[in-house]
């Protein structure tokens, strides 16, 4: 039989006990191996653990985009062509006059005051219809009015084909035709809608203000 079969081997845990025991400084360096190898595995296991906790996290957020919607001025010229409400007091040299109007589906609906007294009428299509037991046109009762100004689709019309002045608070139009007389537009917004449109010149005003509560009964 071979000797070397009757003597313990030696492993390597045996090898390191030796040579802590016989060689000098071997002991403290394989302790500061040791030490090293576990802060290496240490760090390593908290890297890979962030890592997998912050995918975990992408993976459970639901990403919400928010849409915010922009009113441009053509926006909100346009929302005076469908049930727009409005009153306009207008000054034609001494003259004073009001109309309250509800515009929609092309159709003015309004109630015009003078001094002599309130009609109720309706402008559509280019006639006054007066309002009242007969509906008969009357395209003489708004006879010292610019129609254009208070029929909605018309003034929409111009204000959209001239340039305008950007204010702080809306827009500003100079030497506006309208029916061939020239006028001075102002047009005044707040939230996202047309609030005032100020029409003037030398002899007369228009000042048309913009309210759900302006209703014709």
């Amino acid at each position: 039989m071979n000797n070397n079969d009757d003597e313990k081997r030696e492993t390597w845990i045996d090898v390191i006990k030796r040579n802590c025991d016989t060689v000098p400084g071997f002991k403290e360096l394989f302790q500061l191996i040791i030490i090293s190898s576990l802060f290496i595995i240490l760090v390593v296991t908290m890297a890979i653990t962030l890592r997998v906790n912050k995918n975990k996290q992408n993976k459970d957020v639901t990403t919400t985009t928010t849409t915010v919607e922009v009113t441009t001025y053509q926006d909100m010229l346009n929302n005076l062509l469908s049930n727009s409400n409005y009153k306009c007091e207008i000054k034609i040299n001494d003259d004073e006059y009001i109309v309250t109007g509800s515009y929609g589906n092309n159709i003015l609906v309004g109630l015009f005051e003078n001094n002599v007294g309130a009609y109720k009428f309706k402008l559509k299509d280019g006639n006054v219809y007066e309002l009242g037991d007969t509906n008969t046109i009357n395209n003489e009762l708004l006879n010292n009015i610019n129609k254009d100004i208070i029929n909605n689709s018309a003034l929409v019309n111009i204000l959209k084909n001239n340039s305008s002045i950007k204010l702080d608070n809306g827009y500003k139009y100079h030497n506006i035709s309208i029916n061939n007389i020239t006028y001075d537009i102002e047009v005044i917004t707040n939230d996202n809608r047309i609030n005032n449109i100020n029409i003037t010149n030398d002899n007369s005003s228009y000042k048309l203000t913009y309210d759900s509560s302006f209703i014709i009964e």
